[in-house]
């Protein structure tokens, strides 16, 4: 089993070229056309117990790759890989895997293709400090029966060294290139696609801590749920959804939360800064919350009382226009907020081993 570590952006398409060009300084680039099926049955039964089978086609080669997920909010995976001999799951190959426990030949026949990606991907091993890493640009679109959806992002796999290493990078090609933090991976979009899930407002996942985790691990996992929290409502705040800027707040009084409650293993250099980045967002939000619920509670129930319609249509129409300015605006906070910082500020506590000084 390999341990895959990785971090995802979405990235404008006319920037994803720059973002290789910006730092091969003359390294072999790698392009490959990637063709990858993804199987389940028609229950998702692999999703359900945390699991995904895919069958990629790569220069004439099949290779069958299962990934179990981490944790809650963990960025390593557990993933197998094994060459097949054609485009369909062999589970014989599946032996010794996490796949293993539910590869049953009941399994194999109702296994089906589910959605289908289809990529461009252009990738180089960067050296950072002590560590290599893997940066891929795919290019290309995601499909489930009729439905699909374009893929530009950019994908940061940490093959050798630290997770310190990993951030570093990270936070240099966000700051040249405005890459938006995506904590989803490709089977988790292709899913909600072909469930139609997901383009609304998302709500918070459950979070799992198992007793012998260290303070550190505790935090790591439940600062990651929260961020996922966050980063997934960050297209619903952009459509103007009044719940997608509701569940954003959630998320980021979550994550504020959990930094006091492990502030004492935090580096206190950080704490300050992470938390005024969030109180900031969330003030920023919080005008169209506001006026979004007034609008629903208080003048909602005024115009359909017995009063004058002129006075309550005026009244609705002052707080609509405001309501429409504070989206807006909340949409503008999004797009210039603080989010891939604060995602690097707080996976710093996955180095900081230390006790903290006082």
């Amino acid at each position: 089993m390999n341990a895959e570590t990785e971090l995802k952006f979405q990235v404008a398409p006319r920037k994803l070229a720059s973002i290789l060009r910006s730092g091969s300084r003359g390294r072999d680039l790698s392009e490959q056309a990637l063709v990858s099926s993804y199987y389940d049955t028609s229950k998702h039964k692999l999703k359900r117990n945390g699991l995904t089978l895919r069958v990629r086609k790569v220069e004439g080669r099949y290779v069958q790759t299962v990934k179990a997920n981490g944790s809650s909010g963990s960025l390593t995976r557990g993933e197998w890989e094994h060459e097949v001999s054609g485009p369909k799951p062999d589970l014989k190959q599946a032996r010794d895997t996490a796949l293993d426990g539910v590869a049953t030949e009941k399994l194999s026949h109702k296994l089906k293709p589910v959605f289908q990606t289809n990529v461009h991907r252009t990738a180089e091993v960067r050296r950072v400090r002590g560590s290599q890493i893997e940066l891929a640009v795919d290019r290309g679109r995601i499909g489930a029966g009729r439905r699909s959806r374009p893929i530009a992002e950019l994908e940061l796999e940490l093959k050798s060294g630290h997770v310190a290493d990993l951030f570093r990078l990270a936070r240099d090609i966000e700051r040249k290139t405005e890459a938006e933090l995506d904590l989803r991976s490709k089977s988790e979009r292709g899913y909600r696609l072909l469930t139609r899930e997901g383009e609304g407002a998302q709500h918070a996942e459950p979070i799992r801590l198992k007793p012998e985790l260290s303070p550190q691990d505790a935090f790591r996992v439940i600062a990651r749920s929260t961020l996922r929290h966050i980063t997934t409502n960050a297209d619903p705040v952009r459509n103007m959804d009044p719940e997608g800027v509701h569940q954003m707040r959630v998320g980021l009084r979550r994550l504020r939360a959990a930094i006091s409650l492990f502030d004492d293993i935090l580096p206190r250099a950080s704490t300050g800064r992470i938390k005024a980045e969030l109180k900031w967002l969330t003030d920023e939000l919080a005008p169209a919350r506001e006026i979004d619920v007034f609008l629903k509670e208080s003048i909602q129930p005024i115009t359909e009382q017995d009063v004058p319609k002129r006075g309550s249509r005026a009244i609705r129409k002052t707080f609509s226009e405001q309501r429409m300015a504070a989206f807006r605006h909340a949409r503008d906070a999004v797009d210039s907020g603080p989010l891939p910082p604060t995602f690097d500020r707080c996976g710093r506590v996955d180095r900081n081993r230390t006790p903290p000084h006082r």
